[in-house]
């Protein structure tokens, strides 16, 4: 990628991710508070989804890493990827549970040591942010820092007025 793609994959397609994941996870919130079913389902397949995109950009797992065609962190300068406890911990459960149909949706159950997947909505938002800012922050990609920052800035903004009167913020 050209200095010049960089920055529009992260105005563009990293922004939509963090501000997709902030959404859903601002939709989660409130629907779960309303005791609204299959909306909070809805919800919070979706946060997984846009988490999983950010987690295998930011940390990717040993499996992730073999994607040649997934862009990672690596690509804006880092000589390693991040790691992340919180994804390793439920990457299992989320690949049976939510991205994969096959026999191993046959154990009934998406408990992990941590805990049930569907209550890490939140955990998961602000685990994507916590690798955000680190790498915004990171001296291997601080000619990027700039773009990072006014992409999670919006993205925090556009969830707020989602949530505007209607939830506490988490972000």
């Amino acid at each position: 990628m050209t200095p010049n793609e960089k920055d529009i994959f992260i105005e563009k397609e990293l922004y939509h991710e963090l501000r997709c994941l902030l959404g859903a996870t601002t939709l989660w919130q409130t629907y779960k508070k309303g005791e609204m079913g299959f909306d909070v389902i809805v919800a919070m397949d979706s946060a997984f989804i846009h988490a999983r995109n950010l987690f295998i950009f930011f940390a990717p797992t040993k499996e992730d890493k073999n994607n040649k065609n997934s862009i990672k962190v690596m690509e804006f300068g880092l000589l390693k990827p991040y790691s992340s406890n919180v994804y390793s911990d439920c990457k299992e459960a989320l690949n049976r549970h939510l991205f994969h149909l096959n026999k191993k949706r046959l154990n009934a159950t998406n408990l992990k040591k941590s805990g049930h997947i569907n209550e890490k909505v939140e955990i998961f938002a602000k685990e994507v942010l916590l690798l955000w800012e680190r790498f915004e922050n990171d001296a291997q990609s601080s000619q990027y820092h700039e773009a990072l920052k006014a992409a999670r800035v919006r993205a925090i903004e556009d969830a707020r007025n989602d949530a505007e009167n209607r939830i506490e913020s988490i972000f």
